[in-house]
Order: structure tokens, then sequence, then C-alpha cells
């Protein structure tokens, strides 16, 4: 009996030590599912000035402010607004008489210094979109290009033409390369817009452009190895720029593509890399702190609720995980610790009001709640960090705009990325737990293998007693 004793003891220092790590485990998971509000929440900001907020896109000025640009209303000049983080309010910008509105591009040019970027450093590009056409009942595609001056008139901003593109483009790509100069890639040049605005009368370009804000001009980017529009473009860590997807055009106008290219800025030229997993169209790009690209969602004759990464290392697509919802014509955007916010875009032909985060570390989805209004189109911006006299209360938050005159902002919770029995989401706790839970069942099997063997002993004894 002496042995069994002894064994008791170990099962029970066995049972404690395996005892830590299913506790966490647990406590965890019970924790995510009854706080909800972990995953972050929306929240209400000022409205903007006009009666219709500017829905061409987002960008984050140097100050911190967010310029939103552009919208039809304000006919015949498309309107801008500026909102100000520290205190929730909008302002109106000066006019742009020309401007694109709808599929039009919208990138940051940088602060410095004056030998990259002279003297357009810290301006704004749009280029190309829909123009107004006030003499018939179409819009038409145009090359125009603007830059913004947040300094212009006293801090109130205003826009100023720049050299056109060589070309028409909408639904285009436009990507802020390392020197500094800005590559512009494909679009559909048709000269209106037609059902839909699908580009139906012309091919999608296959041409490329460089805007060099030290000289103001545009100057060609070699040849694309194929024609695309709404395709998704990110520049990797190498500082060339990955195209992959978007729409031929034409018969097959929803059906995407899969293909996929990279852009070199030092020889000026293209190459193929490895295809896409999934046709897709009017899908996002978003580049993941270690360097790999996640493309999600889009549109392939149905909506797509799959997502990829392309790993730059290998030139290959590998599929990860499933969106919570189909959605195409969304936004995406990588918050401050690393995870994909994706919100908005439409679903089934209705608009989806619910947001999703992507961990990068798990490759999973989970929703990040819902908001008081459905966005078909949607612009976002990361408000900055700090500091709190910039931002206030908005620090760190997203912002989410869309059609009609209310604003939103996302603010995303600290680890907010929780155990969720829904999409099978693994927490940081939960991962750290693993290796204590292995050992406790690993001590589990020996002292119970050890303990049968000195019954099987015990009965042996007991029967040559007897």
């Amino acid at each position: 009996m002496r042995p069994v004793r002894s064994l008791t003891i170990l099962l029970v220092v066995a049972l404690g030590f395996g005892g830590v790590g299913l506790v966490d485990l647990g406590s965890a998971g019970a924790d995510a599912q009854q706080d909800p509000s972990g995953r972050g929440a929306f929240e209400p900001t000022g409205s903007c000035v006009n009666a219709l907020c500017p829905e061409g896109g987002a960008v984050v000025l140097q100050d911190g402010k967010v310029l939103m640009a552009t919208s039809k209303l304000g006919s015949p000049n498309p309107a801008s607004e500026i909102y100000d983080p520290a205190n929730g309010s909008w302002r109106p910008t000066g006019p742009c008489e020309g401007c694109g509105y709808g599929g039009a591009t919208l990138v940051a040019l940088p602060a410095g210094p004056p030998n990259v970027c002279g003297a357009n450093c810290g301006k704004v590009l749009l280029a190309g979109g829909w123009e107004k056409n006030l003499e018939a009942d179409f819009d038409i595609v145009t090359s125009n290009a603007f830059l913004f001056d947040p300094k212009a008139n006293a801090g109130a901003g205003a826009w100023t033409a720049t050299e056109p593109m060589a070309v028409p483009r909408r639904h285009h790509t436009a990507t802020l390369l390392e020197n500094g100069k800005v590559l512009v890639t494909g679009g559909c040049p048709g000269s209106e817009i037609g059902l839909d605005g699908l580009c139906y009368e012309t091919p999608p370009e296959a041409t490329a452009e460089l805007y060099d804000p030290a000289t103001g001009r545009w100057e060609p980017a070699g040849q694309m190895t194929v024609g695309r529009y709404r395709h998704a473009a990110a520049r990797l860590r190498s500082g060339e720029v990955l195209l992959a997807g978007g729409s031929p055009g034409g018969p097959d106008e929803r059906a995407g593509m899969d293909t996929a290219e990279i852009y070199d800025p030092v020889r000026n030229a293209w190459r193929t890399t490895g295809a896409l997993g999934a046709r897709r169209s009017d899908h996002t790009a978003s580049t993941l702190e270690n360097g790999k690209i996640l493309m999600a969602g889009g549109l392939s004759g149905d909506y797509l609720n799959s997502a990829e990464v392309y790993d730059p290392a290998t030139g290959t697509w590998q599929l990860t995980g499933i969106l919570t919802a189909a959605r195409h014509s969304h936004e995406a955007i990588v918050l401050h610790d690393g995870t994909v916010f994706a919100v908005g875009g439409e679903f089934s032909g209705d608009t989806t009001q619910s947001g999703e985060l992507y961990d990068p570390v798990s490759g999973r989805w989970q929703q990040a709640g819902e908001a008081g209004q459905r966005w078909s189109i949607v612009s976002t911006a990361l408000i900055p960090e700090g500091p709190s006299d910039a931002c206030g209360d908005a620090c760190g938050k997203v912002l989410l705009v869309g059609v009609g005159a209310d604003a939103w902002l996302y603010a995303p919770a600290a680890g907010q990325l929780q155990d969720d029995a829904a999409t099978g989401a693994t927490t940081e706790s939960s991962r750290q737990a693993l290796p204590l839970i292995a050992a406790g069942l690993g001590a589990f099997a020996l002292v119970a293998g050890l303990v049968m063997a000195a019954k099987k002993r015990e009965r042996r004894s007991s029967s040559k007693e007897h």
C-alpha cells in the first residue's frame, strides 16, 4: 500500500500543475463571451457641414487632421471637407473646379525633404475619376490632377491644378513610393460612364505613370503585363509594388481576375508573380507588420468572403481565415496594434453596417460590432495615437464616413482579439496556456500509468498472501 499512497501525492501535484493552464484558458474564453465591448465600439462624431459628406477618399494630413474628398455636392465643383479629431468638428475647404469625384485616387505626399517633393511637400495629390459634365446627362472620365495645400488661405486650404495624367483613368490605384513619387496604375479610360459605371466601351488601361512632386510632372512607368481596373495595390518592404486582381472589363466585367504583377521602381519595369487563389475585383489590400500582404473580399461573379495572404519571399499566396460577411467595395485599414479592421461595402445587393477584425497571428476574423448606419461607400482614416492636443478623445480611433452627413469613430479596445467560439480565434493568453495544458496532460498520463501498475502489483501481492 505504501507505493499507492506515494503515487496519490504525485497525482495531486500533477492535477495542480495541469490545472493552471486549464483555468487560464477557461477564464479567458468566458471573459470574451461576456464582454463584447472587448472588440471595440462604434460611436458618432461631428456631422459634415454639407448634407452629404465627401465620399471620394480620406487622408491624414501632417497636423493630424483628415481631408475628405470629394463629392458631387457643390455643383459644378466637387466639395471636400476637413475633420479635426481634437474637437470632432468639420469645415469646408476651397472649391476644386474640375476635380474628379468618383473613382479618383487621393495620396498624401511626403513632408520632405525639398529635394524629394519640392514646393509640394505636405500636399495631397488627387488624380482622375469622374468629372461633372454640365453639358450632358452623363459625366466623363478625366485625366485631371490636383494638389491640395492645407496651409493655403491662412490654413483654410486650397486646390490647384497640376499637370494632368497622360490618359483618363477611374478606379485605378495610386501608391506612394519610397522615393516620394506616386505610382498610378491601370483604370478604366472610358470617355463616359456606362451602365452601372462598368468598363464596357473601352478595355482597362495597361499603362502606368509616375508623378514626381519635386517637378509636378508625370512620366511613364512601363507597360503592365495586363490591363486591369478595380484592382488592389500595396507597397512591399523591398520598395516594389504588388498589383493583384481587378476587372478585365467587357463581357467578363464581373468575373474578376486572378493575375498578379510587381513593379520594380529601380528598373522601371513589371514582372508577373504568383496568381491569386481566387479571381477577385473591388477587394482590399493591407500591408501586415510581417511584410506580407492581405487581400480580402471582393467580387467574382458573386460576393466573396475569402481572403488570402501574399508572401513576397516566395511569390505565392495562401488562403487565410474566412470573413464573417462576404463583402466588396469595402475598406480595410491596419490598426496601430497590427490587426486589420474591415468595414462597409456591399453584400448580396445590400449594404453592410458591420465591421470585423483580422488577427495576422491566428489568421482569424471576428466581428467588431455594428454601427448605427449602413455603408455601401465608406472612407476611413486612422487617427494618430497622439499627441492628445491634436486628436483629443479620437486618438488612435478610425474615422468612418459614408453617404450622408453623419460620421462615426471606431474605437479599438486594448487586446481586443478575444477567444471566440464562433470563429475559433485564439487569444494570446490561451496560446501561452497551451504549454501548461500539454505538460499537465503529460503528467496525468504518466501518473495514471504508474497508479495502474501499482494496483496490479498490489493485487498480485494480495493473492499470494491468500
